[in-house]
C-alpha cells in the first residue's frame, strides 16, 4: 500500500507498476475508490468481466449475495493479476456489508494468484490490518526536484533557480509537473523559474501555513497568467471541474458545451479551447480512447480540493456553482431511467453528483439547492429502477447531509423530493412502516407549502395510499385514494396518465377488500378511457391495468381467461422491461397463482421456485414480493 500526501506521486508510481505488470503478461485492473458505491459497482463489473453471471451480479447489488464473496470466487480462479485501488482516502469505502478493510474477509483478502496495490493518504497501520504492507511515499528531495523542473522546462533557468522554486512548491511532484509544464507552454509570460516564483510569492495566501492553500496559490498564479494571455475561461472551467470527483473520468457528454459557455462569455467555441489549455499546463488530463464520443477529463484530487478553496460568496463563484448544477440537471433530462443502455452513463456520473452534493452545500443559492435536490432525487430513482438500490440510497443520504434544510421554503420544497425518494427506497426494502411515516411527513409538508391539489402533494399522497394498501390499512387507503382520484380527474382530466394510475390503485384497494366485480368494472372503464396515442409509459400502465383485471377475473373464478391475460401481459412486459424487473416477476407470481387455482399445483410450484430465484437475484431481501412468493410456496407444500 502506497501512502503519502496528495500530489506526492502515488498514482504515478502505480501507473508505472501497472505498465511493468502488463509487460510481464499480467492482467491489470484499475479502480478509483473515492466512494463505497463506486467501489461496489466497479468490483461487480470486474466480477462480471471474469465470468460472474448477470443474475449473481444483480443479486449482489440487491443485497442477496455478499459482493466481495462473489468477486473473490472468480478472482481467485485467475493467475498473474494486479488490482489497483486508487485514492482510498477514506478507508470506509472498502467496508462491505460490515466487513472492514483490515478484516481480511472484505474487499481486501490475501491471495496467491495476484496482488492488490492501494494508494491512500492514510498511513495508520492499525486500520489497514496485518495483511497490508505500508510504503510511505515522500516528496522528492531538493536535488531531484530541481532536475525534474529542468527536464520539463530546460530553457527556464539554472539549477539553483529551479531548486528555489521547488522549495516553495514543497517538492511535490504534482506541483513541480504543473510549474514545469506551464513554463514550457506558449501561454506563459514567465520563461524563467525566478519569474514564476515571484508570481507565486505575490499572492499573500502563499504565506499561509497550509499545504493545500499553498499549492492553490501556485495554480492561481498560472490561471492569472492565462487570463492575461486572453484565456480567461480557464479559471471558471477549472472551478467547475473541481466540483466533481477527483481522479475519476468526467465524460465529455456530461460537460455540455452550450452550458459551459455561460462562463465563457456565451462563446461555446471557447469551451474546448479552455479544456485544451488546462490540459497543456498540467491542470487536467484529457483521456481519448480513440472511440467516437468516448472522451473524458480527469482532475487530480488535490487540484480539485485546492480550487474549491476559492469558492465563496461572490458573483463569480455563484455562477460557477449554478452552471455546475445546470450540468447535473441537464444530464437527468437526457438520460432515460427506463433505457438499459443508459445505465452505464448513470454510473459514470454517480461519483460526480455525490461529490457536488458533499462539497457545494455552503455555496448553493436557495434556487440552486432546490434544483440540485430535485435532480439528485431523479438520479436516485433511476438507480433504484435499474436495480442499484444501495447506490440510490447513497445519493439520498449524501444529499440530506450536504444540502442544509430550513433555509427557505424553496429549499424545503426541493428537499422534499429527496425525502420522497428515501421513502420509496424504504418501501422497496420492505420497510413499509418507515416508508409510510416518511410519506406522511412529506405529504403534510407539501400540503402546508402548496395545497392538497398541488401535483407534488398528490404524488406523495398517491405513494402513501400504495404503502397503506400493502400493509392492509384498506379503509384509509381507499378514502385517500378516492380523494386523489377525484382531484386528478378534475384538474388533469379522465384520460391523463396520472388520473388513470390513481384509478388503477383505487381498483387494487377495492379488490383487496373483496370487491372483485367492482374492480373489474373500474379496470374496464380505465382501459376504455385511454387516449388513442400510447407512449411507452402509458403502455406500461395499460399492462398494469390488464394485470389487475386478470386478478379480478381469478377472484371471479374465470381462471382460464385470467391465465391467458396474465400470459399476454408477461410477454408484453418482457419485451419492454429489463430482465428481472419487479413488474415481470409480479406477472410470473400471478401466473403461478392462476395455475394453482386451475388445479396445477406442480406447475405452480415450479413457476414459484423460478420466481423466487429471480427475486433473490434482482430485488432487496425485504421486498414485499419476496414475502408473497415465500408464502405461496409454503401454502403449496400440502398439495
Amino acid at each position: 500500500m502506497l501512502w503519502g500526501l496528495g500530489g506526492v506521486g502515488k498514482t504515478a508510481i502505480s501507473l508505472k507498476f501497472a505498465r511493468e505488470s502488463l509487460d510481464r503478461g499480467n492482467r491489470v485492473w484499475w479502480i478509483s475508490a473515492s466512494s463505497a458505491s463506486e467501489v461496489t459497482v466497479s468490483m461487480l463489473e470486474l466480477a462480471k468481466s471474469l465470468g460472474a453471471p448477470e443474475e449473481q451480479v444483480r443479486q449482489s447489488l440487491a443485497g442477496g449475495l455478499n459482493p466481495a464473496d462473489l468477486l473473490w470466487s472468480y478472482l481467485e480462479r485467475e493467475k498473474k493479476w494486479l488490482l489497483i485501488l486508487d485514492n482510498v482516502d477514506d478507508i470506509r469505502t472498502l467496508t462491505v456489508e460490515g466487513r472492514e478493510a483490515g478484516s481480511g474477509s472484505g474487499w481486501l483478502r490475501p491471495s496467491r494468484s495476484g496482488a492488490i496495490l492501494i494508494t491512500s493518504r492514510l498511513g495508520d497501520a492499525t486500520q489497514w490490518g496485518s495483511l497490508s504492507k505500508l510504503h510511505h511515499v515522500e516528496p522528492l528531495d531538493p536535488h531531484n526536484s530541481a532536475l525534474l523542473l529542468q527536464h520539463i522546462a530546460p530553457q527556464a533557468g539554472s539549477y539553483d533557480e529551479a531548486k528555489a522554486l521547488a522549495d516553495t512548491l514543497g517538492f511535490l511532484p504534482l506541483a513541480l509537473h504543473h510549474a514545469g509544464a506551464f513554463l514550457a507552454s506558449p501561454w506563459s509570460t514567465h520563461r524563467r523559474f525566478s519569474g514564476y516564483l515571484n508570481a507565486v510569492r505575490e499572492d499573500p495566501t502563499a504565506l499561509v501555513n497550509n499545504r493545500v492553500r499553498g499549492l492553490a496559490t501556485t495554480w492561481e498564479s498560472s490561471l492569472d497568467i492565462l487570463g492575461d494571455q486572453g484565456v480567461k475561461q480557464a479559471r471558471p472551467i477549472l472551478r467547475i471541474l473541481s466540483c466533481f470527483a477527483g481522479a475519476i473520468p468526467i465524460p465529455k457528454w456530461f460537460l455540455q458545451g452550450n452550458i459551459l459557455a455561460k462562463v465563457c462569455g456565451d462563446n461555446e467555441q471557447a469551451v474546448p479551447e479552455g479544456f485544451d489549455v488546462l490540459a497543456k499546463v498540467g491542470l487536467v488530463e484529457i483521456i481519448d480512447s480513440g472511440m467516437a464520443d468516448d472522451i473524458s477529463l480527469t482532475i487530480h484530487p488535490l487540484v480539485a480540493e485546492a480550487n474549491r478553496l476559492y469558492l465563496g460568496d461572490g458573483e463569480e463563484s455563484a455562477t460557477v456553482v449554478s452552471v455546475t448544477v445546470d450540468l447535473i440537471v441537464r444530464a437527468t433530462q437526457v438520460l432515460d431511467p427506463e433505457n438499459p443502455e443508459h445505465l452505464s452513463r448513470w454510473l459514470e456520473i454517480l461519483p460526480h453528483i455525490t461529490s457536488c452534493l458533499a462539497n457545494l452545500g455552503a455555496h448553493l443559492t436557495d434556487e440552486d439547492a432546490a434544483r440540485l435536490a430535485r435532480a439528485s432525487s431523479f438520479v436516485a430513482s433511476s438507480l433504484v429502477y435499474s436495480g442499484h438500490y444501495d447506490a440510490g440510497l447513497q445519493v439520498v443520504n449524501v444529499a440530506i447531509r450536504g444540502i442544509a434544510t430550513g433555509r427557505s421554503d424553496i429549499v424545503e420544497a426541493g428537499m422534499l423530493w429527496i425525502y420522497h425518494e428515501r421513502a420509496a427506497i424504504l418501501s422497496f426494502h420492505g420497510e413499509l412502516r418507515k416508508a409510510e411515516q416518511e410519506y406522511r411527513s412529506v405529504a403534510a409538508a407539501r400540503e402546508r407549502l402548496f395545497e392538497f391539489n398541488h401535483p407534488e402533494t398528490l404524488t406523495t399522497s398517491y405513494e402513501l395510499v400504495r404503502v397503506l394498501g400493502e400493509q392492509g390499512s384498506l379503509s384509509e387507503a381507499l378514502q385517500l385514494g378516492q380523494r386523489i382520484w377525484e382531484s386528478r380527474q378534475s384538474i388533469l382530466g379522465v384520460n391523463h396518465i396520472d388520473t388513470l394510475k390513481t384509478g388503477a390503485l383505487v381498483a387494487k384497494i377495492i379488490l383487496k377488500q373483496g370487491e372483485a366485480e367492482q374492480c373489474f368494472q373500474i379496470c374496464e372503464a380505465l382501459l376504455n378511457a385511454g387516449d388513442a396515442e400510447h407512449d411507452h409509459n402509458r403502455s406500461l400502465l395499460t399492462l398494469s391495468i390488464r394485470s389487475l383485471r386478470a386478478q379480478a377475473l381469478m377472484n371471479l373464478e374465470d381462471f382460464e381467461t385470467a391465465r391467458a391475460e396474465l400470459t399476454s401481459v408477461l410477454e408484453a412486459r418482457s419485451a419492454i422491461l429489463r430482465k428481472g424487473h419487479p413488474a415481470i416477476l409480479e406477472s410470473r407470481y400471478l401466473l403461478s397463482q392462476a395455475l394453482r387455482s386451475m388445479g396445477h399445483p406442480d406447475d405452480a410450484r415450479r413457476e414459484l421456485r423460478t420466481v423466487q430465484s429471480a427475486v433473490r437475484a434482482n430485488l432487496p431481501p425485504g421486498h414485499p414480493l419476496a414475502a408473497k412468493v415465500h408464502e405461496g410456496l409454503v401454502s403449496l407444500e400440502g398439495e
